[in-house]
């Protein structure tokens, strides 16, 4: 049962439809919109690999180096990184 407001016999939720007939649902849900306002540090590698439980080696192992230090090395390893994060994000929404 809505709660009543305490100024009219109406429910809040009749009272505020009232009031703001265009405004009350807000696009995406509650949670989207808050997240948008709330700053979130940025997701880096190393949290995703703490989370995943993985290190270099793996990731090696995973894009098919010859060793963790020509992954290391590799130029594509800022790529690969970014493409993990962007997956862990994705899988994890």
């Amino acid at each position: 049962m809505p709660k009543k407001d305490s100024h009219t016999n109406n429910s809040l939720a009749e009272n505020l439809r009232k009031h703001y007939p265009n405004n009350l649902k807000l696009e995406d849900g509650f949670n989207k919109q808050l997240d948008k306002a709330i700053e979130k540090p940025e997701l880096t590698i190393k949290d995703v690999k703490n989370a995943l439980k993985i290190k270099d080696a793996d990731i090696a192992e995973m894009f098919d180096f010859k060793n963790v230090m020509s992954y290391r090395n590799s130029s594509a390893k800022a790529r690969i990184e970014k493409g993990i994060i962007k997956l862990y994000v994705l899988i994890n929404a």
